[in-house]
């Protein structure tokens, strides 16, 4: 979804029905595209067409999915990773057999979304950027994507509940906190353009940057951010 006013931008996106990282005209999985690429389009055409300009503000759809769960995501440190990720050719096995997951999908595009946000933000310098995580939040059916089977749909949707939820008005809260914040001071709201703001323990309560929990670390590094920029970039052009 995306909701824009003058000088705001909020950009989502969701698990998709897709379950086998199914390519699109882009050259990108429907989960890239859906969730990164298209995102990244139409920042980029409201730049250029100067309806982004100083003093706006982007705020992209983060998740704590982007940091790995239950274990930290290795992030490579070449082009060719990030290009793999989003064209499917990560999820192939030597001999060239599909073993894409919908939830690896998800954290791995999820993540590049976090750093493509930072990388924006040290581009742009006069127009905010974030990734901002809504925290796992009731009723908003992400599970019910038609991404999973049953048995798996409803084991995640277990797991999500004993992790804790909060309601629709609290991650929602999040990115209308920065959105209309200014100056980095409305209440509280103290994070500088180019940060990934999650949970700052588990999916609910407090929020932090990112790189102050341990598995976040990796969004601080530039060198990572910009080939995440240039990888999608890559498929922009063409």
């Amino acid at each position: 979804s995306t909701m824009l006013y003058p000088e705001w931008e909020s950009v989502s996106g969701g698990f998709t029905s897709d379950r086998n990282g199914t390519l699109t005209k882009s050259g990108t999985t429907v989960i890239a595209e859906t969730n990164l690429i298209g995102h990244a389009v139409l920042v980029d055409g409201l730049i250029q067409s100067k309806k982004l300009q100083k003093g706006s503000r982007v705020i992209f759809s983060g998740s704590e999915a982007g940091m790995g769960e239950p274990f930290a995501i290795k992030w490579g440190n070449d082009l060719e990773y990030y290009v793999n990720i989003l064209n499917g050719k990560a999820y192939k096995t030597k001999t060239n057999k599909n073993n894409y997951k919908p939830q690896d999908g998800y954290g791995h595009i999820k993540g590049m979304l976090a750093f493509y946000a930072c990388a924006m933000a040290r581009r742009h310098v006069d127009i905010y950027f974030a990734a901002v995580s809504p925290g796992s939040t009731k009723d908003t059916y992400l599970m019910d994507q038609g991404s999973f089977p049953n048995a798996l749909k409803y084991l995640f949707k277990g797991f999500i509940c004993l992790s804790g939820q909060h309601g629709v008005d609290v991650g929602a809260g999040r990115y209308i906190d920065a959105l209309v914040d200014h100056d980095g001071v409305r209440d509280g709201w103290r994070y500088k353009s180019g940060t990934f703001v999650c949970s700052k323990k588990g999916y609910i309560g407090e929020v932090c940057d990112a790189t102050k929990v341990k598995k976040g670390k990796p969004f601080g590094e530039q060198v990572k951010q910009d080939l995440v920029y240039d990888a999608v970039q890559s498929f922009m052009l063409r």
